[in-house]
């Protein structure tokens, strides 16, 4: 609504300015452009009402027409009367209150009620961010800012957080780049510098980017809810001098020094009534952590308790016991039959045989234990479940008391003693391979299993017809995990990383002409691809088919389906993989990256053992120099290489270079 600049004029020359007393001023029914709801309860009038009062009096007039009784209408300014009135109301002003208003015709006064309220334009989030952040840097308290705007302290601060995020990215949630989510997420923290690191570097996350904001942001901290800072509790935290911070969109706590967390817990823990109790159990070892889980219990032995024989003592209280429970029952079976028994009766006799049986679990629950013997050679930890209560696991085998614990079974076993549920430590054993080099030896099977794929089209489309179907249905995946990354990405990146050497070898060679031979003909234009496509024949599409697919046999495991290398297990048998086509035990692939005991093992078992024991006096690149020879042609290759008996094999389908024609 507006008036031209000829009306404005008249508005103004006929207008006079004057103050009124509340007490003759009133909300015209007639000239009002807003609903005349009750105002009374309005969330926004109870702020502008606590402004009104932080600020002393109104700052801005009202607009009003004078009645015919004397008295004058508000007709813009409606919800500043309301709040005077509440004031007014509660003692805060007199009744008379004088009140700024502008008094105009009655014939502009509708008109000025639509410009106030349609030519009014809403702040900015931001410039309201930075108004309360200005506020707080004049020293305006919290509380005080809170009380001026009727609004809650919480609200305050939460306003107050925002404001003191990055100019930078204040200017971004400015132009709309950054979401009111996200902003929130920001202003969890106050440094500006993690605040603009955080936002960068959550910059690849196409969705939940606030949840990733705020992972970034707690990465060197510890929630709040976490097992540990629930044991240890967040004020006991703060009380010895520890830092919090809170995010309070979410409601978290972050504590800023885990490690200091992870101290009090320990010291707590050992001052608990229950490591006490474990340590006077008769264990060898007792020692505390704050947390154990089941990936940390695979390095150890365990030992099971076993039920023993109940003493003289102990036999004759469960005898005891048992005879009662066979006289209550039948006195309760005699009350059952007779006629007008009381419930009361019935109910104190089931009650009485509960105990009983209750006393006899006790009992029995005591004659479950360790064995002695083995007890004074195995320990227990005290640590935090997930719900960080305090708990304790008994009966653990460190690998220094593994042969300790071996022997003392085989002695019992000797003896006649029968001893159950002893399962030792795993060996320690020194890996045959480095983690590095099985790495590169598993690039090197990849890049021969990729080739070997593409030489079968028939089994690349069938592999990726199974994988749909097991994204379809989950009861039809495979065991073995999925064979393609569905991304589409090619694992030759990480092969190359992974083993700098991959491009030399022959494998690579092949597979990036077979790369080249069905692609050399695509259009570059990406809209022409699909056409041209469907002017291909199918044969022509399925080698393609197998090309692509083929690229993203990866090295590591199957998108968290199956074992670390068991789809590569199961693509081996099914092309009867002959890795010596592909790579061979030279020193820079394979002999001089292990020990020469090892160097002697593979000569033994390729040619024999008389060839194989000069090598242990020579020096290392001697013993590998000289093994090479030996090796050349014998066909070997490490375990990891080899292929167990397929299941069903599959031909290839094209020999070598037909494709090319």
């Amino acid at each position: 609504m507006k008036l031209d600049s000829h009306e404005l004029a008249s508005v103004h020359a006929a207008a006079t300015r004057m103050e009124i007393p509340h007490s003759q001023l009133r909300l015209s029914e007639a000239y009002q452009a807003r609903g005349l709801e009750d105002r009374k309860q309005d969330p926004e009038i109870l702020e502008l009402k606590a402004t009104i009062q932080a600020m002393g009096g109104l700052l801005q007039n009202l607009v009003v027409v004078a009645a015919p009784d004397g008295s004058y209408e508000v007709c813009a300014g409606g919800r500043r009367w309301t709040a005077l009135g509440l004031l007014i109301a509660d003692g805060v002003f007199p009744a008379d209150y004088p009140v700024p208003c502008l008094i105009i015709p009655g014939e502009f006064a509708y008109h000025a009620s639509l410009i106030e309220n349609i030519g009014r334009k809403a702040m900015h989030p931001a410039d309201v961010y930075a108004g309360y952040a200005r506020l707080r840097a004049e020293n305006w308290t919290v509380a005080a800012i809170a009380a001026a705007h009727g609004a809650s302290e919480p609200a305050v601060k939460k306003l107050l957080a925002l404001g003191s995020v990055s100019p930078t990215l204040m200017q971004l949630f400015r132009d709309g780049k950054i979401k009111m989510d996200e902003m929130q997420a920001l202003a969890s923290v106050s440094d500006h510098a993690r605040q603009e690191a955080a936002w960068k570097a959550s910059a690849s996350q196409p969705w939940n980017r606030d949840y990733h904001i705020r992972q970034l942001l707690a990465e060197t901290e510890m929630r709040g809810d976490s097992p540990v800072a629930r044991y240890v509790t967040v004020a006991a935290y703060e009380k010895a001098g520890g830092e919090v911070r809170r995010d309070l969109f979410e409601n978290d706590a972050y504590l800023t020094d885990p490690e200091k967390v992870r101290s009090m817990a320990d010291a707590k823990m050992q001052r608990s009534k229950l490591f006490k109790a474990v340590q006077a159990e008769g264990w060898l070892w007792v020692e505390c952590r704050v947390s154990f889980e089941y990936a940390d219990k695979k390095s150890f032995g365990e030992i099971q308790r076993v039920l023993r024989e109940p003493s003289k003592a102990q036999a004759k209280q469960i005898d005891g016991l048992q005879k009662k429970i066979e006289t209550a029952r039948t006195k309760l079976a005699a009350l059952q039959e007779a006629e007008g028994q009381e419930a009361a009766d019935l109910d104190k006799i089931r009650g009485l045989i509960r105990g009983y049986e209750g006393q006899i679990r006790e009992i029995r629950a005591e004659l479950y234990d360790y064995p002695a013997d083995l007890k004074a050679l195995c320990g227990a930890i005290v640590h935090l479940d997930y719900q960080g209560d305090l708990t304790v696991t008994r009966g653990l085998i460190r690998q220094d008391e593994r042969d300790a614990v071996s022997q003392a079974t085989r002695s019992n076993d000797a003896e006649g003693q029968t001893v159950t549920g002893v399962d030792l430590p795993p060996v320690k054993t020194r890996p045959v391979h480095s983690e590095a080099l099985t790495n590169r030896l598993q690039a090197q099977r990849v890049i021969a299993l990729q080739y070997e794929v593409m030489m079968r089209p028939q089994l690349a489309l069938c592999l990726l017809v199974e994988q749909m179907l097991g994204d379809m249905d989950w009861n039809r995946r495979s065991a073995s995990g999925d064979t393609f990354d569905f991304s589409a990405r090619s694992a030759q990146h990480e092969l190359a990383n992974t083993d700098p050497d991959i491009k030399d070898c022959a494998a690579w060679t092949a597979v990036q002409e077979m790369i080249g031979s069905v692609t050399k003909d695509v259009p570059e234009d990406e809209s022409a691809v699909l056409p041209w496509l469907l002017n291909q024949s199918q044969a022509d599409v399925l080698d393609m088919l197998a090309v692509l697919t083929s690229l993203t046999i990866y090295r590591r495991r199957s998108n968290a389906h199956g074992t670390e290398t068991k789809h590569l297990d199961r693509l081996s048998g099914l092309v009867d993989l002959d890795m010596s086509k592909w790579w061979k035990p030279t020193p820079q692939a394979y002999l001089a990256q292990v020990s020469k005991d090892r160097i002697a093992a593979v000569v033994t078992e390729a040619v024999d053992a008389e060839q194989a024991k000069p090598l242990l006096g020579m020096k290392k690149a001697q013993a590998a120099a000289a093994a090479e020879q030996l090796l050349e042609g014998k066909g070997w290759v490490p375990e990891l290489m080899r292929v167990q008996p397929p299941q069903v094999a599959m031909a290839v389908e094209h020999p070598m270079g037909e494709m090319e024609e």
